[in-house]
């Protein structure tokens, strides 16, 4: 079985994660892009090392893009945690001032910018969430009618038939 290396690289830095949310800011249509825009997947490896190298020049240590990728993943999940704590902070004080133990830091407020409201909140109409089109816009510019908003109606179950009435 092989050994892990048992040294602990040191924790990213202000600076290397100010490098990191810059950078991903000015590639994230390439980064976040959908399939659609014909963007490959090794395109995106490509600016992942362009930003690991970014970020391995501001300091001496040598981070990979897995662990760069990663960092940024756990920014974003501690981001959508932090705001569904501020969140609910508000709506328990009925609206009023939140929890100040919830208040995002500097760099929190970045990666909010960036991820959108859309993957904190949630999307509340169905569509794709690669358009930035609000629904009263599309319902607006799409003129048949399948692409406008529907009232759902609940389904009434018809009361049970009668066995004793079986047709004879």
């Amino acid at each position: 079985m092989a050994k892990r290396n048992p040294v602990k690289k040191k924790n990213f830095s202000e600076l290397e994660l100010d490098v990191l949310i810059t950078q991903v800011q000015s590639n994230q249509l390439v980064l976040f892009g959908s399939l659609k825009s014909g963007i490959k997947g090794s395109q995106k490896n490509a600016v992942w090392n362009e930003i690991t190298a970014a970020v391995n020049s501001v300091d001496d240590v040598n981070r990979t893009s897995v662990e760069v990728k990663k960092k940024w993943a756990d920014l974003k999940l501690s981001t959508k945690k932090r705001l569904a704590a501020l969140k609910r902070s508000t709506t328990q004080t009925g609206g009023g001032q939140p929890d100040p133990r919830f208040v995002l830091t500097p760099t929190e407020e970045r990666v909010s910018a960036l991820i959108g409201p859309e993957s904190i909140v949630g999307i509340s109409v169905g569509g794709d969430t690669d358009e930035h089109v609000s629904i009263h816009e599309e319902a607006w510019s799409l003129p048949h009618k399948a692409s406008q908003p529907r009232a759902v109606t609940p389904h009434i179950r018809s009361p049970p038939k009668d066995h004793d009435n079986r047709g004879l």
